[in-house]
């Protein structure tokens, strides 16, 4: 499949005619990722959108206590990095490829032209984009709620041991909250 053709299946662009989509493949560039690489840092400025051609990439949030949620798993055809077509700001979550990953990369700047010179079509993939950001925020505020039902559940199965469960990257709370916080204090 051509670049030109996965642009068509990708949903923000999916509506742009023929030109516009020749337009915005002209724009962008390719760059390759090898697997466990990190392509978008959580905090750092993002500069890029981009589009998965080949390979998946995680989406990871750190929480203030060093601890990663998975948001969700971007795959072929999908876009990763979208807010920074809107604003450059600070990236949200870690992006990391699954495996080796092919995207096409297109920078802010580049973006910006488009918009200032296909009025038209901007309007149109804008509100693709919004759509695309309205269902990711719909996600992952139900992640959000699976996670906080969870960890309620988790203290409601508390045990005598007050022990930590430890099960890698994923968020966990302790068995036993008030033991804990209370062995902690005779501690100190």
């Amino acid at each position: 499949m051509s670049f030109f053709d996965l642009l068509k299946t990708v949903p923000i662009f999916s509506s742009l005619s023929d030109r516009e989509l020749t337009v915005i493949e002209a724009l962008q560039g390719v760059e390759t990722f090898r697997r466990d690489e990190v392509i978008i840092k959580q905090e750092e400025t993002g500069r890029s959108l981009y589009i998965v051609i080949e390979g998946a990439v995680s989406i990871k949030k750190s929480t203030p206590e060093a601890h990663k949620i998975r948001l969700a798993e971007v795959l072929r055809g999908e876009v990763l990095g979208a807010l920074s077509a809107l604003d450059a700001g600070p990236r949200l979550a870690d992006g990391t490829a699954m495996q080796d990953c092919k995207l096409l990369a297109l920078h802010h700047d580049k973006f910006l032209l488009f918009v200032q010179n296909e009025p038209q079509a901007a309007v149109t993939l804008m509100v693709n984009l919004l759509a695309t950001l309205s269902q990711r925020l719909r996600k992952t505020d139900e992640k959000v709620h699976e996670n906080e039902v969870s960890r309620v559940q988790e203290w409601e199965r508390t045990d005598t041991t007050g022990d930590v469960p430890d099960d890698g990257d994923e968020l966990c709370v302790p068995r036993n909250p008030v033991k804990t916080v209370r062995d902690r204090l005779r501690l100190s």
